[in-house]
């Protein structure tokens, strides 16, 4: 809403635009907010290459992709109804891509608080494995698992004890998820845990 604000400011939008813009944010991160205003102006530009940017947006509806190549190659501005139309949609998948992001990363955290929990009980009913457990960070092998945590492993070899936080290079974690650790060593972690009584 603070981004939609100002750059309404800056465009000397009138308080319907405000009214709009700031509906239009609503549920966005300030982020998203400000990629959809960019998508906008490029719409709005009726320059051909900034026009022929919006194309490589992955949240665009591509539907509308020949309508827009079509105006980006005739050097026209699309009509102000369409670049509504486009940008309504654009939101529309950034609330959406929010959205899931939330579900994803709570759901989660939930997990693997839940499993936390379990292992910490299952210490407490036998004596015998008390201060026994040991904590392995286990990432998702492939290209969408952030760079902090393929390394935690390797900062963290023999693995941490139920209580201690596993390092790594976004800071300390205590299992992927954990709601007291950086949103940027959280957010989207499909990692897991794996836990060895030491011998």
């Amino acid at each position: 809403i603070r981004a939609a604000v100002q750059e309404g400011v800056a465009q000397g939008a009138n308080p319907r635009q405000f009214a709009r813009a700031i509906r239009d944010h609503i549920g966005m991160t300030e982020t998203q907010a400000k990629a959809a205003m960019n998508y906008r102006r490029m719409l709005e530009s009726g320059d051909p290459g900034l026009m022929g940017q919006t194309l490589t947006r992955a949240l665009r509806d591509a539907r509308y992709d020949g309508t827009v190549e079509r105006a980006a190659e005739a050097g026209r501005r699309l009509p102000q109804a369409k670049i509504n139309e486009l940008v309504d949609r654009y939101i529309e998948r950034s609330v959406k891509l929010r959205a899931e992001t939330i579900g994803r990363s709570e759901s989660i955290r939930a997990a693997q608080a839940g499993n936390h929990e379990g292992w910490k009980q299952f210490e407490e009913q036998l004596p015998e494995a008390k201060g026994k457990l040991r904590r392995f960070w286990a990432p998702t092998a492939d290209e969408r698992t952030r760079e902090a945590h393929m390394t935690i492993p390797e900062l963290n070899p023999d693995g941490v004890g139920l209580d201690e936080p596993f390092e790594s290079i976004l800071g300390p974690i205590m299992f992927p998820g954990d709601p007291d650790a950086a949103a940027a060593n959280t957010i989207n972690c499909r990692c897991a845990i794996y836990v060895r009584i030491a011998d």
